[in-house]
């Protein structure tokens, strides 16, 4: 249900809100659904439950999500457990990815919260009761989070190259990063949802942060403009990135730019998970760090778990 308030003889008008009412049997019964798994008699009865196991995102919009342009949507969590609140907010959307855009028909989610949409952030704890550690409090106000499909993980993925039947557990990327963090390291908090578009189920995501600048600003101080991110050295602040590159010919200057300890741990992280193709000069890592030459002994730049 959309709806808006209107006052005429006051020329203004409320922003729209959104309230998304599920039905499950609907749900389940939609054609997008596959008959030999919602009427077998093993599976068929599980479905119920099992969408109901994880808290549940709704997204809402008159345009069709694209890889092209963010589109206004409303975003909604709701938790049939009722062990937490959830919220409502307007924001922006757009479909992420490379090649894997037009390989599978389940793709990445970006979910935007910019004026241009609605609030400039999601307040919300969103990682209070599943994430962290010792000493890392969760994050609880976004400008931008990642619903990750989970695509090379899944069903859409098995045998390819050779890949075994037993790889599609959608545990892959999130065991990297939470190891990440457990060999004392930053790394991004995620936690796994079901997602519904214009009501129709389009599957089980790990909603997580992006390690973008914003990101080291809500976990280290000061503003987001204060940082750089780099995305496969295709994307982000390359000029910055170009510096950070130009350094590694000096020992002691890349260990004033780089968080060395960081890189190495990320690296036998790489090695041990067999992580070649997304670790690939222009494909889908990420790093992050201080825009200008960090003072001595500050932390410099980081690198992330994140296409695993």
């Amino acid at each position: 249900v959309r709806a808006w308030a209107t006052y005429p003889d006051l020329g203004y008008t409320t922003s729209e809100v959104t309230n998304t009412y599920l039905f499950l049997d609907e749900a389940i019964a939609a054609p997008t659904m596959r008959r030999r798994i919602t009427q077998d008699p093993v599976y068929g009865p599980k479905l119920r439950p099992a969408l109901q196991a994880h808290p549940s995102i709704f997204i809402t919009s008159p345009a069709a999500l694209n890889p092209n342009t963010k589109v206004a949507v409303a975003v909604e969590l709701y938790d049939p457990s009722g062990a937490e609140p959830g919220f409502w907010i307007n924001a922006g959307a757009k479909l992420v990815g490379s090649h894997s855009l037009g390989a599978y028909p389940k793709n990445n989610i970006r979910l935007h919260f910019e004026a241009e949409f609605g609030p400039t952030k999601l307040r919300y704890p969103l990682y209070a009761s599943c994430c962290g550690g010792p000493g890392a409090q969760p994050a609880d106000a976004f400008d931008e989070l990642t619903l990750r499909s989970g695509g090379h993980d899944s069903v859409f993925y098995l045998g390819a190259r050779g890949q075994p039947v037993g790889n599609g557990q959608y545990v892959r990327n999130r065991f990297l990063q939470e190891s990440q963090r457990r060999m004392g390291q930053m790394s991004t908090n995620g936690r796994f949802v079901q997602v519904f578009v214009n009501r129709a189920y389009v599957g089980q995501f790990d909603l997580q942060e992006r390690p973008n600048a914003s990101f080291l600003a809500s976990y280290l101080g000061g503003g987001k403009d204060d940082y750089a991110d780099v995305n496969g050295a295709v994307l982000g602040d390359l000029d910055v990135w170009a510096e950070v590159k130009a350094a590694t010919a000096s020992w002691a200057q890349a260990s004033r730019l780089i968080d060395i300890d960081n890189l190495i741990d990320y690296q036998l992280l790489q090695y041990v998970a067999g992580n070649d193709w997304d670790w690939l000069t222009n494909q889908n890592w990420l790093a992050a760090g201080p825009r200008v030459a960090p003072a001595p002994g500050a932390t410099g730049w980081r690198f992330f778990a994140w296409d695993s």
